[in-house]
């Protein structure tokens, strides 16, 4: 008898909260949707039609001199390539792409590749953790995530 009485009293106090979160969640979800979708678009009137590849990096040398031999000659066609190393450049001239990296990545951002192909889901592909490895010697993860990448690349077998 006491198990449903607390039942009765978390549905009563449940029910409320649905009201209020459901409409709330509802509007972060929309604007979400909204914002993603402007940056998208934007990015797609800004860059020349074959770009569809945010790439971005600084210079360390954890992982500078693999990018620029390893990574970069095989996307340039189709990436806009960042080099944030200088902070100031990049928060006035690439504003957009500024944008584009704080919607879609996570805490550990750099480097990292954010795919827009068209009409498929945007893909955020991070190499931070995989250059780390690779510091110690564990090559898996920077071949794995060089893989995800490149298969994004039309011409890529």
């Amino acid at each position: 008898m006491e198990s449903m009485a607390k039942k009765i009293i978390i549905g009563i106090l449940l029910i409320p909260l649905g009201v209020v979160l459901i409409p709330v969640l509802m509007w972060v979800f929309l604007i979400t949707f909204f914002i993603r979708t402007y940056i998208r678009l934007r990015l797609r009137m800004a860059w020349p039609k074959a770009r569809y590849i945010l790439f971005t990096y600084t210079d360390s040398e954890s992982w500078s001199p693999y990018i620029e031999q390893n990574i970069l000659p095989k996307i340039e066609s189709y990436a806009q390539i960042i080099n944030r190393t200088n902070e100031q450049d990049w928060k006035t001239e690439h504003k957009l792409e500024r944008k584009a990296v704080e919607v879609w990545s996570s805490i550990n951002v750099n480097p990292l590749a954010i795919v827009f192909e068209p009409g498929k889901k945007v893909k955020v592909i991070p190499f931070y953790e995989a250059f780390r490895d690779l510091k110690h010697g564990k090559q898996e993860q920077i071949n794995s995530k060089c893989q995800e990448l490149f298969q994004c690349l039309p011409s890529y077998p």
